[in-house]
């Protein structure tokens, strides 16, 4: 009896939420697609001879050694192939030491390519190296075409040594 009791009670709550989930024509939800293109770093550095913050996309060679000769790399960039891919750059200036930048994701999304970058510093108790740096990160992504766009977030990292 409280089997069939039970079972009773789960079908007509069953019954009531399916009835009420259902949805008109004017309540229906359009989710634009958006594609992850992938990527790979090519090169970063805790420093540049870049001015000011750098939000680039480069879809050329020409292009590309035009700002990779301002770029002080620790080791060698990686070979791009401009036939199927292009280069995001983000450089940003900061006041010391301590700072870095990342790139998260590339994602595109109707017309519009969005680069999303971090920009690391140090916490407000740290001892940076003193002196102006430019630290940035070049990435290789599959070509797309579209508007681009660069979005950023901030993030501060503890201390190693205080």
């Amino acid at each position: 009896m409280r089997y069939t009791l039970a079972l009773s009670v789960v079908l007509v709550t069953a019954v009531a939420l399916l009835g009420g989930c259902r949805r008109g024509p004017e309540a229906e939800v359009v989710v634009e697609d958006t594609e992850f293109l992938p990527f790979e770093n090519i090169g970063l550095g805790p420093n540049s001879t870049l001015p000011d913050t750098t939000e680039v996309v480069l879809r050329t060679e020409a292009e590309w050694d035009a700002y990779r000769s301002r770029l002080h790399s620790v080791g060698p960039f990686k070979k791009v192939d401009f036939t199927q891919e292009m280069v995001a750059l983000v450089a940003v200036p900061s006041p010391s030491g301590g700072y870095g930048v990342e790139v998260e994701t590339v994602e595109k999304k109707g017309g519009v390519v969005t680069v999303s970058y971090v920009i690391y510093g140090p916490d407000k108790d740290c001892i940076p190296v003193e002196g102006r740096a430019v630290p940035y990160q070049a990435v290789k992504v599959r070509r797309a075409e579209g508007t681009v766009r660069f979005a950023h977030r901030t993030e501060t990292l503890p201390c190693t040594f205080k």
